[in-house]
């Protein structure tokens, strides 16, 4: 019998991917969530990007430091989860906020089961797990690029083992497998880079003639749309200096 032989671009690859270090790998789950302040708020959305499985539930927890914000109110995306036949469905738990502890926190606890498709679960990118709008107890703007930081906002998993958080709808469950990431801006930002500029009203621009994707820093007079208004908001606080 002719013994087959491997090609030296086959070994070579072969190498390469057992040499790419595991952050070059593409996680289960991107959870990533998107903040953006003004003088009197900061809302915070988060996201996920489903990069295995359906997903059937889902769990995140935010911190934040409650000396700079108070009076959260979270909302779940109950368009996207939900158990039922449609949305809303049936009820279920609401984001629980805990102020008394140190730093403060929210957990999301969420899931979907569509009795009409009960193995459809939630996939896809830059899926809304939720929101929620912080009062600020002050309203310095031009925080820079750490803005996350300044407000205490992280992300990580809701519920820690013996719970399941992240499953999919064949059963595996996904939980450590997920990357979690923060970002904070100021709205009109527009492309992130700490200061609100020429350059800002140009991303805006970029956006409402080609779309992309409508970070929440880019929606500058916080009415939940990117449109010529936020290149309006965005000149008015490049006059006044912020960034």
């Amino acid at each position: 019998m002719r013994i087959k032989r491997k090609s030296p671009c086959f070994i070579l690859a072969a190498m390469v991917l057992l040499l790419l270090p595991t952050a070059a790998l593409a996680a289960d789950v991107d959870v990533f969530a998107e903040g953006a302040y003004n003088a009197q708020y900061l809302d915070v959305y988060i996201y996920a990007n489903i990069n295995t499985g359906n997903l059937c539930s889902y769990g995140v927890k935010l911190t934040y430091d409650k000396t700079r914000l108070n009076t959260p109110t979270a909302t779940k995306n109950v368009a996207v989860w939900y158990f039922g036949s449609s949305s809303p469905g049936n009820t279920y738990m609401d984001p629980v906020v805990d102020s008394a502890a140190s730093p403060a926190t929210i957990t999301f606890i969420g899931g979907k089961l569509d009795t009409g498709n009960p193995t459809a679960g939630v996939t896809g990118m830059r899926v809304l797990l939720g929101s929620v709008r912080f009062v600020r107890t002050e309203g310095s703007l031009g925080l820079g690029p750490t803005a996350e930081t300044y407000f205490g906002i992280t992300a990580s998993l809701g519920r820690p083992s013996p719970y399941d958080n992240f499953v999919t709808t064949g059963g595996q469950v996904r939980d450590s497998g997920v990357v979690y990431s923060v970002t904070v801006r100021q709205r009109g930002d527009a492309n992130g880079d700490g200061y609100v500029n020429v350059q800002d009203m140009s991303m805006v621009r970029s956006y409402i003639v080609s779309g992309g994707t409508p970070y929440a820093w880019m929606d500058c007079n916080s009415d939940t749309a990117v449109n010529v208004q936020d290149m309006s908001c965005v000149r008015s606080l490049s006059i006044t200096g912020h960034y």
